[in-house]
C-alpha cells in the first residue's frame, strides 16, 4: 500500500511522531551545557547600583530570568515574568546590554515588579548557568538548587506551575 493511500490517522500519527522527536531533539540540544546542582555563587550590582548576591530565598522558589532589551522573544514574553513576579521572588538579568539601553529599557517599563534587575554586561552571570539562548529561565528551589530550566518563550502559565509545584 502507497504512503498516500494509508489511512489519515495513521499518517498524521506519523508526522505528529517526528515531529515529536524534533522537538524532544532540540530541546536536548538547547539543554546540553545547562548548570545543574547548586546555584553559582554570583555577585554584581542591580541595575539600580546596589550590591548583590544570588542566594536562595527560604521562603519559596525564585525565578532567574535572563533576556535583553533587544531580543524580541524576550520581549514578547516580558509580561509573563512580570506576573510571576507578581507572586514569586525574580531576578531578570540583562544580558549582553550596555547600561544606557538598560536604563532605556527601565523608563519604557515603570510598572515592572520583579525584586531585582543586574545588568550582566559581559555575559558572566548567563555563562555560569551555560546559557546558549535568550531568554532562558531557571528556578532555584528553596535550598539553592537548580530544579528547572526553559530555554525560549514560556508562557505566564507555564512560569507559575513550575514555581508553584516546586514550592510544593
Amino acid at each position: 500500500m502507497e504512503w498516500k493511500n494509508r489511512p489519515r490517522w495513521v499518517r498524521w500519527s506519523v508526522e505528529a511522531i517526528v515531529i515529536i522527536g524534533i522537538i524532544v531533539l532540540i530541546r536536548a540540544w538547547q539543554h546540553q551545557d545547562m548548570t545543574t546542582g547548586k546555584v553559582p555563587t554570583l555577585s554584581g550590582m542591580t541595575a539600580d547600583q546596589q550590591p548583590f548576591s544570588l542566594k536562595a530565598d527560604a521562603r519559596q522558589p525564585t525565578l532567574i530570568h535572563f533576556f535583553a532589551p533587544w531580543c524580541p522573544v524576550c520581549r514578547v514574553m516580558h509580561s509573563n515574568v512580570n506576573q510571576a513576579a507578581e507572586h514569586y521572588p525574580v531576578v531578570m538579568v540583562a544580558v549582553q546590554t550596555e547600561p544606557e539601553a538598560l536604563a532605556t529599557w527601565l523608563t519604557e517599563h515603570p510598572d515592572d515588579n520583579p525584586n531585582t534587575i543586574i545588568n550582566d554586561i559581559d555575559g558572566e552571570w548567563f555563562k555560569a548557568f551555560g546559557g546558549k539562548v535568550l531568554p532562558l529561565d531557571v528556578i532555584i528551589d528553596r535550598q539553592g538548587n537548580i530544579v528547572a530550566t526553559e530555554v525560549g518563550y514560556t508562557t505566564t502559565i507555564g512560569l507559575m506551575l513550575r514555581l508553584w509545584w516546586i514550592e510544593q
